[in-house]
């Protein structure tokens, strides 16, 4: 009966962080699509000027973009993902702390 308030609670308190990464995360992911969508629109004008290497250049900085919001996402998504594991393995422990001493005697 605990371990549903446990994690109601938990995922109530990190919603708002979960949300954050992820919106960051989409939002870097359509800035690079954009970016490349661009590119692939104005490849003959690109190669007619010379300026392939300039626009490929300028794709570090949403590629740098994205990977900095995908790390942020993992790391949140890891937390997210191993808290249910604790509180059981806490009542497993406690059960056999407590209930394990009366076995014995």
């Amino acid at each position: 009966l605990a371990f549903p308030f446990v994690l109601a609670v938990f995922i109530y308190r990190r919603l708002e962080i979960t949300t954050e990464c992820l919106e960051k995360k989409e939002e870097a992911t359509n800035n690079v699509v954009t970016y490349c969508t661009r590119a692939v629109e104005c490849f003959p004008l690109l190669s007619d000027y010379k300026r392939r290497q300039l626009y490929v250049d300028g794709l570090d900085e949403p590629v740098g973009a994205w990977n900095g919001a995908n790390k942020a996402f993992n790391i949140v998504d890891l937390h997210n993902s191993f808290f249910p594991e604790w509180p059981v393995l806490m009542c497993i422990c406690f059960w056999y702390l407590f209930y394990g001493q009366k076995v014995i005697l």
